[in-house]
């Protein structure tokens, strides 16, 4: 009896000291382009512009602004989150100053499976647009989200993903001419890959 239990223990004590299965982890890469354009975009504007060498696509400078965003890694299954955020300060009329977190936040889970990567991806963009027109001059913020983009993909294999447009007024001046407002039209699209991290 009390070596059947001396046994039992070793067996338990093994079972305690085996290191437990640990999920590969996945590294992100991605970028993001924003495209500034002064005409509505369509679908088929981003269908053209997906076929495009984005590399080459970057290197223009008129109206396309672009973000490389450092590699991120996570555990198969874990969400990673990137954000590129300042703090927009303003005074509230009975609170006092109030404080809002401008810019963009990436949420993004990738999961291994099969040998393939599924992924899940949530956008959020805050941007600050101007004031109210009255008293308070409060200011005005515009808040896009884009949740749950999903999908799958092989390891290396770039996937091109519309992460929504806005649309705002800019004043256009020219000299000799009066000022006329111009609707700008913004479209904001991420080139995301995925592989996994290399063992040392």
């Amino acid at each position: 009896m009390k070596k059947l239990i001396h046994i039992l223990a070793i067996l338990a004590l093994a079972l305690v000291s085996a290191p437990l299965h640990a999920e590969p982890t996945v590294v992100i890469h991605a970028k993001l382009f924003e495209i500034t354009r002064t005409k509505l975009f369509t679908f088929t504007d981003f269908e053209e512009l997906s076929k495009k060498d984005l590399n080459a696509l970057s290197k223009e400078k008129k109206g396309i602004d672009v973000m490389n965003i450092p590699a991120l890694k996570t555990p198969s299954g874990k969400t990673a989150e990137y954000s590129a955020t300042r703090t927009f300060a303003h005074k509230e009329s009975v609170q006092g100053e109030s404080k809002t977190e401008t810019g963009i936040f990436l949420f993004i889970r990738p999961t291994v499976a099969d040998g393939r990567f599924q992924y899940s991806i949530d956008y959020h963009c805050t941007t600050f647009v101007g004031f109210t027109f009255d008293a308070s001059r409060a200011p005005i913020f515009d808040v896009r989200k884009v949740p749950a983009i999903s999908g799958e993909c092989d390891a290396g294999k770039e996937v091109v993903l519309d992460l929504g447009r806005s649309m705002d007024v800019q004043t256009m001046e020219e000299p000799g001419n009066p000022p006329v407002d111009q609707i700008i039209y913004r479209q904001t699209i991420a080139v995301i890959s995925f592989e996994l991290e290399k063992q040392k």
